[in-house]
């Protein structure tokens, strides 16, 4: 599971990484990759990235749904 997302990760963003002109706008772009591989950042194809192994859902999807239905219980 770790090797997929590092992975993913590190492909998915690769020129961005590379573009960083300073380690300061390199971590500014970790974050955002982060925030985008969990469903939090913003994306103009997806708000996010799907997961298949959570049934094409991001992981704040998820966690939104298991969190509703524990205040529903």
């Amino acid at each position: 599971m770790v090797e997929s997302f590092f992975a993913r990760f590190k492909w998915e963003g690769r020129d961005q990484f590379l573009e960083a002109k300073s380690l300061e706008e390199l971590r500014g772009v970790v974050e955002e990759r982060l925030r985008y591989y969990h469903g939090h950042g913003r994306s103009p194809y997806l708000g996010g990235r799907l997961h298949s192994g959570l049934g094409y859902r991001t992981p704040k999807e998820v966690m939104d749904e298991v969190l509703l239905h524990q205040n529903l219980v």
